[in-house]
């Protein structure tokens, strides 16, 4: 049986590593990949360390350290439609949370996910 911070991880997600931003602003990812993910739909808004209001329209339970900016979308990345799917669909992470157990072994890692309004990042 596996360990329970990864047992409910049954969703595939496709994953762009933020990288960086370009000399034009414009988002440099990752190739995407595959991983595994427990995916909720939520309406809520939190503030940034900024001060700046965001709507939050996922939460997702992942099993890596994700930087916020990255990008990430509900299949697999041999689904991914040959039309751009960045005008829907696609959503950024806003923030990561890393919490561990008592014992410092098994975590349970969260990011948080608005809608993302750019156009198709370059890719790293």
């Amino acid at each position: 049986m596996p360990a329970p911070e990864i047992s409910s991880r049954t969703q595939d997600c496709v994953l762009w590593a933020f990288s960086d931003f370009d000399d034009r602003g414009r988002y440099t990812v990752s190739a995407p990949i595959d991983i595994k993910v427990r995916w909720e739909e939520t309406r809520r808004e939190i503030r940034k360390p900024d001060g700046v209001l965001v709507a939050i329209e996922a939460t997702a339970y992942v099993d890596r350290a994700i930087v916020p900016n990255s990008l990430m979308w509900l299949g697999t990345v041999a689904t991914l439609p040959e039309t751009s799917i960045f005008s829907d669909g696609v959503k950024q992470v806003v923030t990561y949370e890393d919490d561990p157990d008592i014992k410092g072994r098994a975590h349970q890692r969260t990011v948080t996910l608005a809608r993302y309004h750019g156009g198709p990042p370059n890719l790293a």
